[in-house]
């Protein structure tokens, strides 16, 4: 007889479905001269092809798998043998013969098991059975490959895992092959009634990275064990989340339900997203760190137990919200199983954006209310989807006008304080750099080192903002600036609820070792605020971690004014403060180089809070004003 050795091909793999059926039919071989017989165990922790109710796993009578032979140093490959159990009640081991008739016709059983019984070869075993089976050999790993397509919509069957949904692989020198499940995932259960489909979600640190992808390698080596390597990535062929339909309409309460993924990277904010034949849905959130392991299923058991069943109908609270006449924050949470939208009919209404989770919890919208300088008044935000729209109203106290308020232009500030140095100072002034060229003038930063190594005297200033280790940039001494849309957003909450009180003026100067500052700060009305004035580098001035604008001397009166700054009385109208300070000779060599920034802080007083991110302090920045050494410009007040 001929014997059928080919050459490994490179052919497309779907698992097809294990079936649990009763005890096998094993039909006569007229092929072989004598019975042909594997033996296949899964009944270690990490090896699965069906499960029962106490977490046992077994081989289901006449499930099939899938068996070639290799030979490394030839690269042949034998076709692929459908081998059938004989086992007649699930068992944990089970025998494996060959069927008698292959997918693709009449197959020489004889020839194969000569080859079989050639020390030469390597046998690989797949479980469930597929007849175009594509599998490789890595030389230097000693790895069998075999390309897996994975499905992101599910079949849910009670108690154990859907047909072939979970595959496993074996190697062996000989006929006894151990069964080891490179895969994982979630086992959870519901209480209710009624829930039709279940979706496992993940939100990643890093959004390049997905729960799953379309295609895989399913690798096994030769001491048994396996793993898994991504194959297609892009567009439709990856995905963060997962979907699994009971295979009789309904999820049985009580019973296990399994979602099958590749091991995966820590991934963040796990999701299980419940749906009602009605359409309502809840969510399980586990708001933690999780690694989804090889042959290791999470689990989640009554998984709807205490949450709130939503519909596709906001759910908001409160529906009215009083405003004071300074305007501020204001807040209201959404409850919704549907995507919405929120829409303010009134352009002293500022939305500052959301967080949390309207399914699994609430989620909270921020909106910041204008400083009043008129009569009452009434706005409404919208809460609406294509259920409903729901309405919040907001009423606002009257206010009054600042008499004679001329006009003044603000300077926002960013303070980059830290007591220690790091390269994370690099990538927060990289950032700072690109904010300030596409605002320009509207924002000034500088870096405040709180110790001595980058100052010319010590003093822990970081206590007044709460700082520890890596550095970030504080603005208008209120809201850490974390990126573009946080910039943008601190501008406007400050600019609709706090008008600059005060504008600032400056020009120094160097003359041996004596450092001037000159400022003329104007103030719209008399009362006590605080000043600071520093002194520094322009350009890159720590080694080569790229920072810039690097404060050196602060040229206050008081040397312990720190951060706050020093308490001058000023009177309303112009007002001018004469600062000197002794520095060292060296910075007269460097006075190109150099920049003088300063700015006033003003006590919120009866303004509200907003977003004060537990900084330590009562005081925001009101304006500052930037300049280099030996300039000068004035106060932008008309």
């Amino acid at each position: 007889m001929k014997k059928h050795i080919i050459a490994a091909l490179a052919l497309i793999l779907t698992f097809a479905a294990s079936c649990n059926k009763g005890p096998a039919e094993i039909p006569e071989n007229p092929f072989c001269a004598e019975d042909f017989f594997i033996t296949a165990t899964c009944g270690s922790p990490d090896s699965r092809t069906q499960r029962d109710d106490a977490g046992k796993m077994y081989w289901s009578p006449g499930d099939e798998i899938a068996v070639v032979a290799f030979n490394k140093s030839s690269q042949k490959l034998t076709p692929v043998v459908k081998f059938v159990a004989t086992n007649d009640t699930p068992s944990a081991t089970a025998k494996f013969r060959p069927a008698a008739v292959q997918d693709y016709g009449e197959f020489d059983y004889a020839s194969f098991k000569e080859v079989w019984d050639n020390d030469t070869y390597d046998h690989i075993a797949v479980y469930p059975y597929k007849s175009n089976l594509s599998i490789g050999y890595e030389k230097s790993s000693s790895q069998y490959s075999v390309k897996h397509s994975f499905a992101f919509s599910q079949t849910g069957v009670a108690g154990t895992f859907a047909p072939g949904a979970y595959p496993s692989l074996a190697w062996s020198h000989d006929s006894n092959f151990s069964f080891k499940h490179p895969l994982g995932g979630l086992k959870f259960s519901v209480q209710s009634e009624n829930v039709v489909k279940a979706t496992l979600s993940v939100t990643f640190d890093n959004n390049n990275i997905t729960l799953a992808t379309a295609e895989e390698w399913l690798n096994v080596k030769e001491d048994g064990s396996v793993s898994v390597t991504g194959y297609s990535y892009g567009g439709d062929t990856q995905t963060n989340s997962l979907e699994l339909t009971p295979e009789k309409g309904v999820f049985t309460p009580g019973e296990a339900y399994y979602f099958v993924c590749p091991p995966s990277t820590t991934v963040e904010n796990l999701t299980l997203t419940l749906e009602k034949a009605d359409g309502s849905k809840t969510a399980h959130k586990i708001d933690k760190q999780y690694q989804f392991k090889r042959s290791t299923f999470a689990s989640m058991m009554d998984a709807d137990g205490g949450c709130e069943w939503k519909t596709a109908v906001p759910l908001v609270d409160p529906a009215v919200i009083e405003a004071g006449k300074a305007g501020g924050e204001i807040t209201f949470g959404v409850k919704c199983a549907a995507e919405y939208e929120v829409e303010a009919d009134a352009d002293w209404l500022l939305d500052m954006g959301a967080e949390g989770d309207a399914l699994s919890g609430t989620r909270t919208h921020t909106f910041v209310v204008k400083r009043n300088e008129g009569a009452a008044r009434s706005a409404t935000i919208n809460v609406k989807n294509a259920a409903a729209t729901v309405p919040v109203t907001v009423n606002q106290a009257a206010g009054e006008a600042l008499p004679g308020y001329p006009s003044i232009v603000r300077h926002h500030s960013a303070l980059v304080v830290n007591n220690y140095s790091c390269a994370h100072y690099s990538v927060v002034n990289s950032q700072m750099r690109i904010f300030k060229n596409a605002h320009a003038d509207m924002m000034e930063f500088t870096n405040i080192f709180t110790n001595s190594q980058y100052r010319d005297e010590p003093f822990n200033e970081a206590v007044q903002y709460n700082h520890n280790y890596y550095p970030d940039a504080v603005l208008d001494g209120r809201r850490k600036a974390e990126d573009e849309d946080v910039i943008l957003k601190v501008f406007a909450e400050t600019d609709a609820v706090y008008p600059p009180m005060t504008s600032i003026g400056l020009s120094s100067g160097i003359e041996g070792t004596t450092l001037t500052i000159d400022l003329k700060v104007y103030a719209y009305k008399a009362g006590t605020y605080r000043i600071s004035a520093y002194m520094g580098y322009t350009a890159q001035a720590m080694g080569n971690y790229n920072i810039y604008n690097v404060s050196r001397v602060h040229a206050t009166e008081n040397p312990n004014a720190g951060i706050a700054g020093q308490e001058y009385e000023l009177q309303a109208g112009m007002n001018t403060i004469h600062l000197t300070k002794t520095i060292k000779a060296t910075y007269a060599n460097n006075i190109p180089y150099l920049f003088v920034f300063a700015y006033v802080q003003v006590p919120f007083g009866d303004l509200p809070v907003l977003h004060d991110s537990g900084f330590k302090h009562n005081l925001y920045v009101d304006n500052c004003r930037y300049a280099a050494v030996g300039t000068t410009v004035e106060p932008e007040v008309n």
